[in-house]
């Protein structure tokens, strides 16, 4: 028995898609070939899966761009209401500073009236407590001659008393810091 020896395979040579040349063993061919209707169906099927995929795809990032856009000019009519009122507090500021720098130029003419009366006033109230003072020495030295005078009648009584009065200690009078006792 003799074993005959395998047939060497064949192989079949071709050019991929890359432009390519490649050997393919005939066995290889022969069990694509019995699929090949199928395999062929395969990439046409997969080909239009991933037209609609990349459509799909694209309707999403439509759909995204849309809200983008939305967003986007909602933005710009934020920027351009935010413009708007700055413009009006600028313009109102602007009014302020001058407003402010007019009630500063009327102070200041109120300040130099002002100033002025207060050194009037403090002019007067100087002038009142000088005449104060001249007033209580005035008053203390009337006080004294007033004692006097009073000390002095009050003695001419005590005289004139005494004249009329045979008892009375003329002693006493004349030295107020003895005293006499009588027992």
């Amino acid at each position: 028995m003799q074993t005959r020896p395998k047939p060497k395979p064949r192989s079949v040579s071709g050019t991929n898609r890359s432009g390519e040349t490649s050997e393919v063993p005939s066995g290889e061919i022969a069990s694509s070939s019995s699929t090949s209707s199928p395999d062929v169906k395969k990439p046409v099927e997969e080909g239009n899966n991933l037209v609609e995929a990349l459509l799909k795809h694209n309707r999403v990032l439509d759909a995204s761009l849309a809200k983008l856009d939305e967003k986007n000019s909602e933005s710009l009519a934020q920027i351009s209401e935010l413009e708007r009122t700055a413009q009006d507090l600028k313009l109102k500021s602007s009014n302020f500073d001058e407003e402010i720098a007019k009630l500063e130029d009327k102070n200041s003419s109120v300040d130099d009236d002002t100033s002025k009366e207060i050194q009037k006033y403090l002019a007067i109230y100087e002038r009142l407590k000088l005449d104060e003072k001249l007033f209580k020495v005035s008053c203390t030295s009337e006080l004294e001659r007033l004692q006097e005078e009073f000390e002095s009648i009050n003695q001419g009584e005590t005289i004139i008393q005494a004249r009329n009065d045979p008892t009375f200690n003329w002693f006493a009078l004349l030295c107020p810091s003895f005293t006499y006792r009588h027992n």
